[in-house]
């Protein structure tokens, strides 16, 4: 698990957000093993995408079959 911290009017708050997986510093990686990836799922990777600064996550969900069809690409804002 990789920690993210955030600042709230200059005080830091510690970790709020673990993220499964940061690639090469550039990619978030989310793992789970849901029947079904919801809006939470989606909200989580993108609040990781905002601490980490990074832009682009993937957000995996194994309990599908093929893995594939359960892999989501998530670009963060600018």
């Amino acid at each position: 698990n990789v920690p993210f911290g955030a600042m709230y009017k200059g005080r830091p708050l510690g970790d709020v957000y673990r993220a499964g997986f940061v690639v090469e510093q550039s990619v978030v990686v989310e793992l789970k093993a849901a029947e079904l990836l919801t809006d939470l799922h989606r909200a989580q990777v993108m609040a990781a995408l905002r601490l980490s600064g990074l832009k682009l996550a993937l957000l995996i969900n194994f309990n599908v079959f093929p893995v594939v069809k359960g892999v989501h690409r998530i670009v963060g804002k600018p």
